[in-house]
């Protein structure tokens, strides 16, 4: 490990040349990418201002949640997909797992703990996500939140929208009753 003067910027990059930093710290350089390539993005776009309210509004992004969930669910995808090898906020961490030991057992945090890691990681991490966003954004419940924002509001525009393709049905001659069939099973579910 080398030292600098006193004064100097110390990054990640110039703290280990060719010897392996402790288990300990590669795991933070993992967390800290994972922070700035998925989390801190999407974190921040939920707790933003809703752009149809204005100031004030932080964290009312409710309307988007269910394309949201799209989004945060395919960059997780990629990143899954060894896509994190190749980002350039896992940079400091692909370097320094380069330098770690070979060791094939993983209890001794050697490459063979490091190679399994964000598996682990992202295995973990997907089923966390899967149980508390994706579970909750994609049932039939929320997707009243992702029409109009709010359950009233979304029901009486769901009943609009049925009324509407009546309506369109009527003038059009369009026989497509299974569409039909579904916006009124979905509106007198709610």
């Amino acid at each position: 490990m080398r030292i600098k003067p006193e004064g100097e910027d110390v990054t990640s990059e110039d703290k280990f040349d060719n010897e392996a930093p402790p288990a300990m710290y590669i795991v933070l350089l993992f967390v800290r990418a994972f922070d700035r390539a998925w989390f801190r993005g999407h974190f921040n776009f939920r707790m933003r201002n809703n752009p149809n309210f204005g100031k004030g509004t932080y964290g009312f992004m409710s309307p988007y949640c269910v394309e949201h969930t799209y989004v945060m669910n395919r960059d997780l995808e990629h990143l899954e997909n060894d896509g994190y090898k190749t980002h350039p906020a896992f940079a400091p961490f692909m370097k320094a797992v380069v330098v770690v030991p070979q060791n094939d057992d993983v209890s001794k945090a050697g490459s063979a703990y490091f190679q399994k890691f964000p598996e682990v990681f992202f295995g973990t991490f997907r089923h966390l996500f899967d149980k508390h966003i994706t579970s909750r954004w994609t049932d039939n419940q929320h997707l009243c939140y992702a029409i109009a924002g709010s359950p009233d509001i979304a029901k009486a525009m769901l009943q609009f929208i049925n009324s509407t393709e009546h309506t369109l049905e009527e003038i059009e001659g369009d026989n497509d009753k299974e569409a039909t069939d579904k916006g009124e099973l979905l509106c007198s579910s709610l």
